[in-house]
């Protein structure tokens, strides 16, 4: 049984399944199919180079993009002998999805011909399967068709897809199929106690919080500028409703396109090192935490500075509140009041969650006089986690 770090805790939404579903995904999109030709080992050589370094940084899988089927399991065997799940695409599932392509007569995966998924699919270790783009109502009945049956042939398997706002409506997709939030590479929106859903968003009708999408193309090897920048979309992701897990898009980009993380030569610089580990870490301390958290407007909280964001995350019966200084250039040192009344039923004090490496505890803001201020002192993208209690 595949053995993987960042367990999701007992009352995700997340099913629990030792070693496949009771992971919290921390992953980078890795391309494939284009290593045949652009590497003289072959997708394996790359992937036995690659793989170690991306499980150095701190990533417990890899959301796979581009694979032949017989390319697959050399993907599943790397990644095994490297202790990293797998977010696996399946090409006749995405046909499907997309284009209704295959027999639609049979309800079992199988029996089901579209899906035709062999064994090694469906095990450890792959952690979730990627049903592709959803871009309309056909194709998200298509996708609830294909997480149904899998729902009743592999129960812990998860899936997500990539839904196009306004194809499916609420609970039309089930609670089966996690959504990608895609965070655009300029979100960086200023507001206090604002709508979550601003610059991230959680595509139209998605039935749940999903995992969030963070480009690192196109960045600055300035590792201040970089971490201030990943870490500020990270946050953004998490306001949009992006609590399930988190994918670094990608590791290489293809020939023709923009860099990944590493430059076209395979070579991954030390300050891009320490801006995904400073990312990652922060995924780490806080996304088993509050995976599957629906983000909602804070009520009643007062804050002073217009770059600075709050927002109420609420898992079951806890609740978290995040403080994020959007800003990627300036300080923000403010206060910011809450009311005793947050959510469905009163706060008694607010207990800061580490977000980094080393910090044990955090401090506590007692509720006094009907309301609890937290001091804000953030640099520029970064920011606060605080459980209410």
């Amino acid at each position: 049984m595949l053995s993987l770090t960042g367990g999701i805790p007992p009352g995700c939404t997340s099913p629990a399944a030792p070693g496949r579903s009771g992971i919290y995904p921390i992953a980078i999109r890795y391309t494939v199919e284009p290593l045949r030709l652009s590497d003289a080992g072959g997708p394996a050589g790359a992937m036995d180079r690659d793989f170690p370094r991306i499980r150095e940084l701190g990533f417990n899988a890899v959301f796979v993009s581009h694979v032949a089927s017989e390319d697959r399991d050399t993907v599943l065997r790397a990644a095994r002998s490297h202790n990293l799940g797998v977010i696996l695409p399946h090409r006749p599932i995405l046909r499907y999805v997309c284009s209704g392509a295959g027999d639609e007569k049979s309800s079992s995966v199988s029996e089901w011909g579209p899906v035709g998924l062999s064994s090694s699919a469906l095990e450890p270790p792959v952690v979730m399967l990627h049903l592709g783009r959803v871009g309309d109502a056909p194709a998200a009945a298509r996708a609830a068709r294909v997480a149904d049956a899998l729902a009743r042939s592999a129960p812990d398997l998860r899936v997500c897809a990539t839904i196009a706002p306004g194809c499916a409506r609420p609970g039309e997709l089930g609670t089966a199929v996690i959504p990608i939030v895609t965070v655009p590479a300029s979100d960086h929106v200023s507001g206090c106690a604002s709508d979550p859903t601003d610059g991230a968003r959680r595509p139209a009708g998605a039935p749940r919080p999903g995992i969030m999408m963070i480009p690192v193309t196109g960045l600055c090897d300035d590792v201040d500028a970089t971490v201030r920048h990943w870490l500020g979309m990270y946050h953004a992701g998490l306001c949009a409703g992006g609590t399930c897990g988190v994918v670094m898009d990608a590791y290489a980009e293809v020939p023709g396109r923009q860099q990944g993380l590493v430059d076209r030569r395979g070579r991954l610089t030390v300050e891009r090192s320490a801006a995904i580990k400073r990312i990652v870490n922060r995924a780490q301390h806080w996304g088993p935490l509050i995976c599957g958290a629906v983000p909602e407007v804070l009520h009643g909280a007062e804050c002073f500075d217009e770059d600075l964001r709050t927002v109420l995350l609420t898992r079951r019966r806890r609740r978290f509140i995040l403080v994020a200084n959007t800003s990627v250039t300036r300080f923000v040192r403010t206060r910011v009041t809450l009311p005793e009344q947050i959510g469905r039923a009163p706060a008694q004090r607010a207990v800061r969650v580490p977000g980094d490496p080393g910090v044990i505890g955090g401090s506590v803001a007692p509720l006094r006089h009907g309301e609890i201020r937290l001091t804000v002192d953030l640099a520029p993208g970064d920011a606060n986690l605080y459980e209410l209690f």
